[in-house]
């Protein structure tokens, strides 16, 4: 599982300096449901250290968090929310159109 996590963080890392919201919304999309909150948490984790010395890479992936997190539209698994960020019902749901 840990070879997982750090292809992982590598892929992320690629994506995130290239400013590429579509291939990270096929790997959260793609985890396994039943690791979902452990592989979230430590992919978070460890990207936020990874990113630290690229703050515009860093800033543009936060902003991409919070974008999956209030935007209910972008999600292909609906029920998976990041843990400690429960919706509420001030919560708007974004709109792309």
């Amino acid at each position: 599982m840990f070879a997982m996590i750090d292809n992982l963080i590598e892929e992320i890392v690629s994506h995130c300096s290239l400013r590429r919201p579509e291939a990270l919304d096929k790997i959260f999309d793609n985890l396994p449901s039943s690791e979902y909150q452990y592989i979230t948490l430590e992919l978070l984790e460890k990207i936020s250290v990874f990113l630290q010395n690229d703050t515009d890479s860093l800033a543009w992936f936060c902003g991409y968090m919070a974008s999956e997190i209030n935007c209910s539209e972008d999600s292909h698994q609906p029920n998976l929310q990041l843990p400690l960020y429960q919706k509420s019902s001030s919560f708007q749901v974004c709109s792309h159109s």
